[in-house]
């Protein structure tokens, strides 16, 4: 169950159809955590003096603050289904872009943010279905203190612990079991949450962000 559920938060296993003018972000090397751990690696980003967290904000609420996107989706059925936002931050040099994204069925009908994907863009600028973020949500970063551009000896600061430096990818996870009065009897919630670094010339590049609570 946890290697499907990651391999859908990673947008892998939904197929874009036509309509879907804004395209999921491309997808990192899916494999289990080089780095386990026993704490949450990210919940969540702060934009400018907002701060999104991971299943608890909803990604309306995100076009909501930003006044401006489209949420989009891929008309796949529930399994597969993903809705999402997509920005521009202009705002930087070089400029990033930045994914907010939900799973049609563990998201909920309001649309749960369940994962976040940035990515630099050394030539990007904002288009149409990519606008530009509003300046008064930048700067962004992750509540772990990460984010794009950032040396790579950052990425052990944030999290603790780092994988071994000849990887371009790092992954870090957590998996553990949230209790609740008489929710998924036994044992509670499985509870997934994740990192994924690509570094290249020395600086972070491209940056993952998951989380899913399910029975």
């Amino acid at each position: 169950m946890r290697r499907s559920v990651i391999v859908v938060l990673f947008g892998l296993a939904a197929s874009l159809s036509a309509d879907a003018e804004t395209p999921q972000p491309q997808t990192p090397p899916l494999s289990a955590p080089t780095v386990t751990l026993k704490t949450r690696p990210s919940t969540g980003l702060s934009m400018g003096p907002k701060h999104m967290l991971l299943e608890k904000t909803t990604i309306y609420d995100v076009q909501k603050a930003a006044r401006v996107g489209d949420v989009v989706h891929n008309h796949a059925d529930a399994g597969n289904g993903m809705r999402w936002l997509c920005y521009t931050n202009v705002w930087t040099t070089p400029a990033e872009r930045i994914w907010f994204t939900s799973h049609m069925e563990m998201g909920g009908p309001q649309a749960n943010l369940m994962g976040v994907t940035a990515e630099l863009l050394p030539a990007g600028v904002a288009t149409a279905d990519r606008p530009a973020l509003p300046k008064a949500l930048t700067p962004l970063r992750l509540d772990n203190g990460l984010w794009l551009n950032d040396p790579e000896s950052s990425i052990g600061t944030a999290v603790g612990t780092s994988s071994p430096s000849d990887e371009e990818w790092q992954q870090f996870g957590y998996a553990g079991k949230l209790r609740e009065s008489g929710a998924c009897v036994p044992d509670g919630f499985d509870v997934l949450n994740g990192l994924a670094v690509r570094v290249r010339a020395g600086r972070v590049s491209f940056i993952v962000i998951y989380h899913v609570t399910s029975c």
